[in-house]
Protein backbone atom coordinates (compact mmCIF):
# COMPACT_ATOMS: atom_id res chain seq x y z
CA UNK A 1 0.00 0.00 0.00
CA UNK A 2 2.82 2.42 0.83
CA UNK A 3 4.33 1.66 -2.56
CA UNK A 4 1.07 2.68 -4.23
CA UNK A 5 1.04 5.92 -2.23
CA UNK A 6 4.62 6.68 -3.28
CA UNK A 7 3.64 6.24 -6.92
CA UNK A 8 0.63 8.47 -6.39
CA UNK A 9 2.87 11.18 -4.91
CA UNK A 10 5.36 10.81 -7.77
CA UNK A 11 2.51 11.46 -10.21
CA UNK A 12 2.03 14.85 -8.54
CA UNK A 13 -0.95 14.00 -6.32
CA UNK A 14 0.94 14.74 -3.11
CA UNK A 15 -2.01 16.04 -1.10
CA UNK A 16 -4.13 13.03 -2.02
CA UNK A 17 -1.31 10.64 -1.14
CA UNK A 18 -0.89 12.30 2.25
CA UNK A 19 -4.62 12.20 2.97
CA UNK A 20 -4.77 8.50 2.15
CA UNK A 21 -1.67 7.78 4.21
CA UNK A 22 -3.06 9.53 7.28
CA UNK A 23 -6.15 7.29 7.23
CA UNK A 24 -3.99 4.23 7.92
CA UNK A 25 -4.08 3.23 11.62
CA UNK A 26 -0.48 2.02 11.66
CA UNK A 27 1.10 5.31 10.52
CA UNK A 28 1.85 6.76 14.00
CA UNK A 29 4.29 3.94 14.83
CA UNK A 30 5.31 2.44 11.48
CA UNK A 31 8.80 3.47 10.33
CA UNK A 32 8.13 3.48 6.59
CA UNK A 33 4.81 5.25 7.09
CA UNK A 34 6.34 7.98 9.24
CA UNK A 35 9.14 8.58 6.75
CA UNK A 36 6.72 8.77 3.84
CA UNK A 37 4.48 11.10 5.81
CA UNK A 38 7.45 13.37 6.55
CA UNK A 39 8.54 13.45 2.89
CA UNK A 40 5.04 14.33 1.71
CA UNK A 41 4.66 17.06 4.32
CA UNK A 42 7.99 18.55 3.26
CA UNK A 43 6.90 18.49 -0.39
CA UNK A 44 3.92 20.59 0.70
CA UNK A 45 6.14 22.99 2.66
CA UNK A 46 4.72 21.85 6.01
CA UNK A 47 8.11 21.45 7.67
CA UNK A 48 7.03 21.81 11.30
CA UNK A 49 4.58 18.93 10.90
CA UNK A 50 7.17 16.86 9.06
CA UNK A 51 9.63 17.32 11.91
CA UNK A 52 7.10 15.82 14.36
CA UNK A 53 6.97 12.61 12.32
CA UNK A 54 10.75 12.55 12.02
CA UNK A 55 11.21 13.05 15.76
CA UNK A 56 9.06 9.96 16.32
CA UNK A 57 11.42 8.02 14.07
CA UNK A 58 14.55 9.36 15.76
CA UNK A 59 13.14 8.58 19.22
CA UNK A 60 13.13 4.89 18.27
CA UNK A 61 16.06 4.92 15.83
CA UNK A 62 18.36 7.83 16.87
CA UNK A 63 20.84 7.30 14.03
CA UNK A 64 18.45 6.65 11.18
CA UNK A 65 20.15 8.13 8.13
CA UNK A 66 17.08 9.09 6.10
CA UNK A 67 15.34 10.67 9.09
CA UNK A 68 18.46 12.72 9.90
CA UNK A 69 18.74 13.81 6.27
CA UNK A 70 15.09 14.88 6.16
CA UNK A 71 15.46 16.74 9.45
CA UNK A 72 18.41 18.57 7.94
CA UNK A 73 16.46 19.39 4.79
CA UNK A 74 13.53 20.71 6.80
CA UNK A 75 15.85 22.83 8.95
CA UNK A 76 17.53 24.20 5.82
CA UNK A 77 14.23 25.17 4.23
CA UNK A 78 13.16 26.91 7.43
CA UNK A 79 16.33 29.01 7.47
CA UNK A 80 18.14 27.08 10.21
CA UNK A 81 21.45 26.45 8.46
CA UNK A 82 23.43 25.56 11.59
CA UNK A 83 20.90 22.94 12.66
CA UNK A 84 20.78 21.60 9.10
CA UNK A 85 24.54 21.09 9.05
CA UNK A 86 24.42 19.16 12.33
CA UNK A 87 21.82 16.75 10.94
CA UNK A 88 23.62 16.35 7.59
CA UNK A 89 26.96 15.73 9.31
CA UNK A 90 25.39 13.02 11.47
CA UNK A 91 23.73 11.39 8.48
CA UNK A 92 26.77 11.52 6.23
CA UNK A 93 28.90 9.72 8.83
CA UNK A 94 26.69 6.62 8.70
CA UNK A 95 27.55 3.57 6.57
CA UNK A 96 24.24 3.78 4.69
CA UNK A 97 24.65 7.42 3.69
CA UNK A 98 22.21 8.34 0.94
CA UNK A 99 23.32 10.28 -2.16
CA UNK A 100 20.65 12.88 -1.36
CA UNK A 101 22.42 13.63 1.93
CA UNK A 102 25.63 14.51 0.09
CA UNK A 103 23.65 16.67 -2.36
CA UNK A 104 21.94 18.50 0.48
CA UNK A 105 25.24 19.14 2.23
CA UNK A 106 26.76 20.46 -1.00
CA UNK A 107 23.73 22.69 -1.44
CA UNK A 108 24.25 24.08 2.06
CA UNK A 109 27.95 24.72 1.30
CA UNK A 110 26.98 26.64 -1.85
CA UNK A 111 24.31 28.63 -0.01
CA UNK A 112 26.73 29.67 2.72
CA UNK A 113 29.36 30.64 0.15
CA UNK A 114 26.86 32.94 -1.58
CA UNK A 115 25.78 34.41 1.74
CA UNK A 116 29.45 35.34 2.26
CA UNK A 117 29.44 36.94 -1.19
CA UNK A 118 31.87 34.31 -2.51
CA UNK A 119 30.30 33.32 -5.83
CA UNK A 120 33.57 31.82 -7.06
CA UNK A 121 33.61 29.31 -4.19
CA UNK A 122 30.02 28.31 -4.88
CA UNK A 123 30.56 27.73 -8.61
CA UNK A 124 32.23 24.27 -8.57
CA UNK A 125 29.74 23.07 -5.96
CA UNK A 126 26.78 24.18 -8.03
CA UNK A 127 28.21 22.67 -11.21
CA UNK A 128 28.52 19.36 -9.38
CA UNK A 129 24.90 19.60 -8.28
CA UNK A 130 23.74 20.41 -11.79
CA UNK A 131 25.41 17.18 -12.92
CA UNK A 132 22.97 15.28 -10.69
CA UNK A 133 19.89 17.05 -12.02
CA UNK A 134 18.19 13.78 -13.02
CA UNK A 135 18.31 12.59 -9.40
CA UNK A 136 16.58 15.66 -7.97
CA UNK A 137 12.91 16.43 -7.48
CA UNK A 138 11.46 19.59 -8.99
CA UNK A 139 11.71 21.55 -5.72
CA UNK A 140 15.43 20.81 -5.37
CA UNK A 141 16.07 21.66 -9.03
CA UNK A 142 14.43 25.04 -8.51
CA UNK A 143 16.44 25.69 -5.34
CA UNK A 144 19.72 24.87 -7.08
CA UNK A 145 18.69 27.14 -9.98
CA UNK A 146 18.10 29.97 -7.49
CA UNK A 147 21.63 29.65 -6.13
CA UNK A 148 23.19 29.29 -9.57
CA UNK A 149 21.30 32.32 -10.91
CA UNK A 150 22.24 34.35 -7.85
CA UNK A 151 25.91 33.44 -8.33
CA UNK A 152 25.86 34.41 -12.01
CA UNK A 153 24.28 37.77 -11.23
CA UNK A 154 26.83 38.35 -8.48
CA UNK A 155 29.59 37.70 -11.03
CA UNK A 156 27.83 39.94 -13.59
CA UNK A 157 27.65 37.03 -16.06
CA UNK A 158 24.38 38.24 -17.48
CA UNK A 159 24.36 36.17 -20.67
CA UNK A 160 24.65 32.88 -18.80
CA UNK A 161 22.16 34.12 -16.22
CA UNK A 162 19.65 34.83 -19.01
CA UNK A 163 20.09 31.32 -20.42
CA UNK A 164 19.54 29.72 -17.01
CA UNK A 165 16.55 31.93 -16.25
CA UNK A 166 14.96 31.08 -19.60
CA UNK A 167 15.49 27.38 -18.90
CA UNK A 168 13.75 27.74 -15.54
CA UNK A 169 10.76 29.33 -17.26
CA UNK A 170 10.66 26.61 -19.92
CA UNK A 171 10.77 23.85 -17.30
CA UNK A 172 8.06 25.55 -15.28
CA UNK A 173 10.11 25.65 -12.08
CA UNK A 174 8.07 27.58 -9.54
CA UNK A 175 10.02 29.37 -6.85
CA UNK A 176 9.49 32.96 -5.65
CA UNK A 177 13.20 33.78 -5.72
CA UNK A 178 13.48 32.61 -9.33
CA UNK A 179 10.86 35.25 -10.17
CA UNK A 180 12.69 37.86 -8.13
CA UNK A 181 16.08 37.14 -9.71
CA UNK A 182 14.58 37.08 -13.19
CA UNK A 183 13.08 40.47 -12.43
CA UNK A 184 16.49 41.82 -11.46
CA UNK A 185 17.96 40.27 -14.60
CA UNK A 186 15.30 41.79 -16.85
CA UNK A 187 16.08 45.23 -15.38
CA UNK A 188 19.72 44.72 -16.38
CA UNK A 189 18.55 44.02 -19.94
CA UNK A 190 16.19 47.00 -19.91
CA UNK A 191 13.02 44.89 -20.08
CA UNK A 192 11.10 46.91 -17.52
CA UNK A 193 7.65 45.54 -18.37
CA UNK A 194 8.77 41.94 -17.92
CA UNK A 195 10.59 42.88 -14.71
CA UNK A 196 7.35 44.33 -13.31
CA UNK A 197 5.60 41.03 -14.03
CA UNK A 198 8.33 39.08 -12.28
CA UNK A 199 8.23 41.31 -9.20
CA UNK A 200 4.46 41.22 -8.93
CA UNK A 201 4.23 37.46 -9.37
CA UNK A 202 1.04 35.54 -10.02
CA UNK A 203 -0.42 35.40 -6.53
CA UNK A 204 0.72 31.87 -5.62
CA UNK A 205 2.06 31.22 -2.14
CA UNK A 206 5.44 29.50 -2.27
CA UNK A 207 8.24 29.11 0.25
CA UNK A 208 11.78 30.37 -0.22
CA UNK A 209 15.02 28.48 0.34
CA UNK A 210 15.57 30.52 3.47
CA UNK A 211 12.54 32.54 4.41
CA UNK A 212 14.46 34.66 6.95
CA UNK A 213 17.51 35.53 4.87
CA UNK A 214 16.49 35.19 1.24
CA UNK A 215 14.22 38.09 0.47
CA UNK A 216 11.73 37.64 -2.35
CA UNK A 217 10.07 40.39 -4.32
CA UNK A 218 6.99 38.19 -4.66
CA UNK A 219 3.97 40.42 -5.36
CA UNK A 220 5.89 43.60 -4.58
CA UNK A 221 5.63 46.81 -6.56
CA UNK A 222 8.58 47.42 -8.85
CA UNK A 223 9.96 50.27 -6.76
CA UNK A 224 10.12 48.06 -3.66
CA UNK A 225 11.16 44.89 -5.46
CA UNK A 226 13.99 46.49 -7.34
CA UNK A 227 15.48 47.75 -4.08
CA UNK A 228 15.56 44.31 -2.50
CA UNK A 229 18.77 42.31 -2.59
CA UNK A 230 19.54 38.74 -1.58
CA UNK A 231 22.04 38.97 1.26
CA UNK A 232 22.80 37.22 4.53
CA UNK A 233 21.40 38.18 7.90
CA UNK A 234 18.58 40.23 6.45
Amino acid sequence: LLGDLRKLAQSGAITEALERLETLPEVPSDLDGLLLQARLLQELGRHSEASLSLKQVLTQWPMHGEALNLMGLGSLREGQSKAARVFFDLAIGLPETQPSTRRNLCYLDALEALERGDADASEPILKGLEGEDALMDSVTRAEVAVLRLGALLMQNRLGQARILSDQAVQHGWEHPDLHYLRGELMLQFGSVEEAVGCFQGTGATLYAVDSRRVKSAWRQDLSDGAAMQIRADQ
